[in-house]
Order: C-alpha cells, then structure tokens, then sequence
C-alpha cells in the first residue's frame, strides 16, 4: 500500500531560498573582509602588497652610492681639512697623504687593487696649483693621457682638474680624475682613480665625498 507525501505548505520553498542566499552573501562579505585584513591577493599579481593605498616607496640609492647615514667624519689636523667617507671605506694615512678605498686592495696607489681616493700636500712643497698637478700626473703610470681639463670647486675655493686614463697592471684600463689647489701658501692635491668599466657606479660616491671636503686650520 503505497503512503501518499503531504506537499510542504506554500511558500516554505521560497523561504528557504531566501535563508540559503542570505547565508552565501554574508559568507561572500567575511571572505572579502579577510582578505583585505590579511593583505592576500589571492594569486592575483599587481595586487596590494600592505602599503598604504598611495604611499610612495623608498627610493633605491643608485649603485655605488651609501647611505648616508653610514658615513664617517674624518679630520686631518696636520694636513688642514676634514671630509666624510663612507663607513665601510678603508683609510690609511701616510706622512703627508691620506688614501681612502673601499677595500683594503686600493690603499697603495702604486699597486692598485682596487678603486681609491687619495689627497694630501706635496712632499716637494709645490704651491702653484699647476705645478702641484703636474707633479701628481708625472707620478701616475706611464702612458698616462689627459681626456679633458677644467676646474672644480672644492672646500670653498677653485681647483685645477683633469680627467685622465692610465693603464694599470693589476686594475688595467683606468680612469682618474686629479686636482690641485693652494691655500694660504700651501698646495693640496686630489686623485680619485677606479677602473674605467665601473667607474660611472663609483664616480657619485668620489663627488660626495670631495662635495664634503673642507680646509680647517693652516696645514703644519
């Protein structure tokens, strides 16, 4: 004897829609809201990474140039200046020249290992600025040629510049950049040498560091 189904009373069909689209739009809702609380992406590239919406990224520093707050005051007395130079930097001073590098491989500027800056007062007491960067020139290797002349503003006052290119055995092909001036009767000098293929990375590095450059006291 088949049992004959009673038919659920009108309008418990559309009820029961009602309720389960009720459910997926407030699952929908706590989905959405968690993923912008937890920053997720869900697989989709170019999505938020957690910055603030319109907040600008820090700018990269170009190669070669430290951050700043990495540098390192440095006063010579006897010679009659100060600078910075980068924390990480090598520095070794000897008699009446300092030479900086970035690795302890430039801080003989006759064996080159390195890039280096190096500057001081001429052992033969050249004051003429001129003289003083002819002497520096005729020091650098042989075979050494001038690329361009001009003049440079260092530590408040004008300096003789060249832009040179040597041939070095441990660096080869090299580019330097040598200045001289004089001061209250005394001549300084300045090279700033690294090899040719990377010296557009460095070369920011070598105008901060001269940019810094101040005459203190009388050099003894």
């Amino acid at each position: 004897m088949s049992q004959k189904l009673d038919k659920p009373p009108a309008g418990v069909g559309a009820q029961v829609g009602t309720v389960l689209l009720v459910v997926v739009v407030f699952t929908l809702i706590g989905f959405v809201a968690l993923s912008v609380v937890t920053g997720n992406n869900f697989g989709l590239t170019g999505g938020n990474t957690g910055a603030p919406t319109g907040a600008i990224a820090a700018p990269t520093p170009p190669a070669g140039t430290p951050n700043p707050a990495a540098w390192v005051n440095y006063k010579h007395t006897a010679l009659g200046f100060s600078l910075q130079y980068p924390r990480q930097w090598r520095k070794a001073e000897a008699g009446l020249r300092v030479v900086l590098s970035p690795s302890a491989g430039g801080l003989d500027p006759a064996a080159l290992q390195d890039a280096a800056l190096w500057l001081g007062i001429p052992a033969d007491g050249s004051t003429d600025p001129a003289a003083v960067l002819a002497g520096v020139q005729a020091g650098l290797p042989a075979g050494t040629q001038t690329l361009s002349q001009g003049s440079r503003r260092i530590g408040g006052q004008s300096w003789l510049l060249h832009l040179v290119q040597f041939d070095s055995q441990t660096l080869g092909p090299v580019k330097a950049a040598i200045a001289a001036t004089s001061k209250n009767e005394v001549g300084y000098f300045v090279v700033a040498a690294a090899p040719e293929d990377s010296w557009p990375q460095i070369e920011p590095t070598f105008n901060t560091i001269l940019d810094s450059f101040q005459f203190t006291t009388e050099a003894v």
